[in-house]
């Protein structure tokens, strides 16, 4: 039986990283070479929160401080980098390379020969083991390990195959010119450790137009206005601080989360989906419209509750759904199995998620073509519902009259495929959506979206002749993006090589980042740099490292933030509510056409490990000392305990 070689990282530097030279060898045509690529938290520029662990590296002397993310879904891929690579051009490629080959993937639900990813909950890391000798391994070529949660690469590591070097020391230890011996047939233990905060943008912590939502240690806790029982923890009372979800019998851990305005959706570390929230459109994707049906009078219940916020709102419940999560009704594919996903998107009035085969799924509301289905707006049923409204004027309590109506619905109640015309291509990941357009990446970072185009994010030049797009097109085809955050007016999003961001569509407050507010042009009556079709980047913010990379952006509603490597964060776009986290609030604000770093109360920039933009509010992941909001306070939407708007970050209360 041949007698295989794993040659170790020999000098656990990441070649490329900060202009280091790659280190040369001396070794003969026939030997293997000892010095090879790997990427982790404990290599200058890699993912401070991922770390590969023994045997495959000498084990880290430390971590990056932030707990131990079991929940966290991974996928670990193998492949044969392309023929002809050398030393000196491993930093710069990958699995998804031209040439590279595919040899084996994981998950923890699936995996070849039958191995899955397991969590080593006493050694907080993951576990998988490969079966080297089943795959024919050549020594002439190089394979790497590559660790992806979603889109985004966490790490890779580099083997090196010998049939020579008999006589080098067996060990475990990833020390310079070290192998580690295998025979046909032995697996290789694939370790390592995911900390919270290693994703960017996370799914970890989401935000949308009353709240937040974030995954903390496999729990999901939430937060804000809970009328339709968005926060999930079985009441539909508004959460002024954090609050833990339900979770169900049999789930072992929630591993990522998306909330919108009535709905929130969260996956489990087995790769299904849990939805709660609202109902109506079929968005929890139980196979019903609504959930647990609903009674007459209770549908729109009205209160007006004087003098408990400076706002004096409106209040009002919505029983037609669920108040807390409920499983959705998993597709399936060609051979009959269940399709776990990967990641999730919760929108308006509907949701979508990416299939560990590629595929998207979507379920809820089809009213702007936001399925992809190329179904239409087709009237799928219809349902009727009763309502009464009930409010307080000069101290007298008023009730009208019962009135009902049918609802027509127009979508699915059960993930249905996202059609691409031409064949569907294989997706890697979800944009950040939260309106009625979806968007999904492919490998190489070609965007495609559908759904509403009244705001001509997909099809700039095309209204109103297609106003709504009923299946995939290919958005800004001229560019690559690792990652993309769309909200109908206006789109940003992380070129693939991050060294900028790019953003498009609405401008009315500066949210291109381009250094141009609108202006009005007496001679058409209307604004001029109002709307910016082609995507173009942003300005590098004031104080910022222009060397430092891009790993993250967010659009919300009037405004967007991205974030850099180093954990600093600019936002811009309106910032009437304190949204930019600069510690002012403007009125009547026209909003900052330039990024601006977020800081605390004492003007110092923050450092964010993940940070997600809502509407007229933002919150974040600091570095080392939990998640903070700012911006508007609407129903309790910053989770500080208070209804106090704040243009400075402040801690989410109750948060563990």
């Amino acid at each position: 039986m041949n007698r295989l070689r794993y040659i170790l990282p020999a000098t656990m530097t990441l070649l490329g990283a900060c202009g280091t030279t790659p280190p040369t060898t001396s070794t003969t045509p026939s030997e293997a070479l000892t010095s090879m690529a790997i990427s982790d938290g404990a290599r200058a520029g890699g993912n401070k929160h991922f770390y590969f662990v023994a045997p495959l590296v000498k084990p880290p002397t430390t971590f990056g401080g932030n707990p131990f993310d079991a929940g966290a879904n991974p996928t670990v891929n193998v492949c044969a980098l392309p023929p002809g690579i050398t030393i000196n051009t491993l930093a710069s490629t990958s699995c998804t390379a031209s040439g590279a080959t595919a040899i084996a993937t994981f998950t923890r639900t699936h995996g070849d020969r039958g191995q899955t990813i397991r969590v080593d909950h006493e050694s907080e890391h993951f576990i998988v083991n490969f079966h080297t000798g089943m795959f024919h391994l050549k020594p002439e070529l190089f394979y790497r390990v590559e660790v992806h949660i979603g889109s985004t690469l966490l790490g890779f590591l580099d083997l090196d195959v010998t049939s020579k070097g008999a006589n080098r020391k067996k060990t475990k230890k990833g020390d310079p010119g070290d192998t580690l011996a295998l025979t046909g047939g032995r697996t290789l233990p694939i370790k390592f450790r995911i900390e919270q905060g290693a994703v960017p943008g996370g799914q970890s912590l989401s935000v949308s137009r009353y709240g937040g939502c974030q995954v903390k240690a496999g729990e999901v806790y939430c937060w804000g206005y809970n009328p339709s029982g968005r926060v999930g923890n079985g009441t539909r009372t508004t959460a002024l601080s954090a609050v833990r979800v339900h979770r169900p019998s049999g789930v072992n851990a929630f591993t990522s989360v998306s909330t919108h305005q009535g709905h929130t959706c969260a996956l489990t570390d087995a790769g299904t989906a849990y939805c709660w929230g609202s109902g109506a459109s079929g968005q929890l994707g139980t196979g019903q419209f609504g959930y647990g049906g609903f009674t007459a009078d209770s549908m729109l219940n009205w209160d007006y509750r004087p003098g408990e916020n400076a706002y004096g709102t409106w209040y009002w419940t919505e029983p037609y759904g669920s108040t807390t999560p409920v499983p959705v009704r998993m597709p399936t594919d060609e051979a009959g199995r269940t399709v776990p996903f990967t990641a999730i998107r919760a929108g308006e009035g509907g949701t979508c998620a990416l299939g560990a085969n590629g595929r998207v799924y979507c379920w809820g509301s089809d009213s702007d073509g936001q399925l992809g289905d190329a179904a239409g707006r087709t009237e799928l049923g219809s349902d009727q519902y009763c309502f009464r409204s009930e409010h307080w004027s000069n101290g007298t309590f008023y009730k009208t009259a019962e009135e009902c109506q049918t609802e027509r619905f127009t979508g699915s109640a059960v993930p249905v495929a996202v059609n691409v015309p031409g064949g569907t291509p294989s997706f890697a990941s979800l944009a950040e959506t939260k309106d009625v357009v979806n968007c999904a990446l492919t490998a190489q970072g070609q965007a495609y979206c559908w759904g509403n185009n009244l705001d001509r994010l997909i099809k700039p030049g095309s209204v109103p002749a297609d106003a709504y797009v009923f299946t995939p097109e290919v958005v800004q085809p001229s560019l690559s993006f690792a990652r993309l955050s769309i909200y109908r007016q206006a789109a940003c999003g992380v070129l693939a090589d991050r060294t900028d961001v790019y953003c498009w569509g609405a401008n009315y407050y500066g949210q291109q980042g381009r250094g141009i507010l609108p202006t009005w042009r007496p001679t058409v009556g209307g604004l001029d740099n109002e709307f910016f079709p082609t995507a173009a980047p942003i300005i590098t913010p004031p104080g910022s490292n222009p060397a430092v990379k891009y790993k993250d952006v967010d659009i919300g509603f009037r405004h967007a933030c991205a974030l850099k490597d180093d954990g600093a964060a600019y936002c811009w776009g309106e910032n009437a509510n304190g949204q930019l986290g600069t510690g002012t609030a403007v009125l009547n604000d026209s909003g900052s056409a330039v990024a601006q770093a977020v800081v605390d109360g004492s003007g110092t920039a923050l450092r964010f490990d993940s940070i997600s933009a809502g509407v007229y509010m933002t919150c974040g992941m600091v570095s080392g000392s939990g998640t903070r909001c700012w911006g508007s306070n609407f129903q309790g939407s910053l989770g500080n305990g208070t209804w106090q708007d704040s243009p400075t970050p402040l801690p989410v209360v109750n948060l563990p």
